[in-house]
């Protein structure tokens, strides 16, 4: 059920790139600040990002949001 929320969320278009480019970053395994770094913004910015994403995916759970970002960007 919030695989399909997610789903729908990517097709409708609700993230913004850098939401994605934060979802990505945090698939890969990179802590708050890591993301902040590599994006050249705030770890207050990033946080909300994240919190932007949460509200847009309806979950709450950094574990989904992590498990959802690698069905979506799949690493090599």
């Amino acid at each position: 059920e919030v695989a399909a929320l997610v789903i729908g969320a990517f097709q409708r278009g609700e993230l913004t790139p850098r939401e994605e480019e934060v979802l990505r970053a945090l698939a890969k395994g990179y802590d708050n600040r890591e993301i902040a770094a590599d994006l050249g913004i705030s770890v207050r910015t990033i946080n909300r990002h994240l919190e932007n994403i949460r509200a847009k995916l309806g979950t709450y759970r950094s574990s989904e949001l992590i498990r959802f970002g690698r069905e979506r960007f799949p690493q090599p």
